[in-house]
């Protein structure tokens, strides 16, 4: 009776670790498709409407506003901890 529970109990575990390998295995299936599609031809839709639409210089502008304002505050940090 003893080793029966003990034998149920491994395999209750044993099916656990297979589910939650399997769920790994999906996970990593579906970040390798990411990876292997080809994002281009979105990018370039993408950035040929919003310049059809005029948005892209304003929005080129924020970026790099955005940018800019990131650096200043990376510099001002590590001035201070000189």
């Amino acid at each position: 009776d003893h080793d029966h529970d003990h034998d149920e109990s491994q395999v209750q575990m044993i099916q656990a670790q297979l589910v939650s390998e399997q769920a790994k295995r999906a996970a990593w299936d579906a970040e390798n498709a990411r990876r292997r599609h080809n994002y281009l031809p979105f990018c370039v839709e993408l950035l040929r409407g919003m310049a059809e639409s005029g948005k892209l210089p304003e929005l080129t502008k924020a970026a790099n506003d955005r940018v800019a304002l990131h650096r200043q505050i990376a510099m001002a940090k590590r001035m201070a901890q000189k």
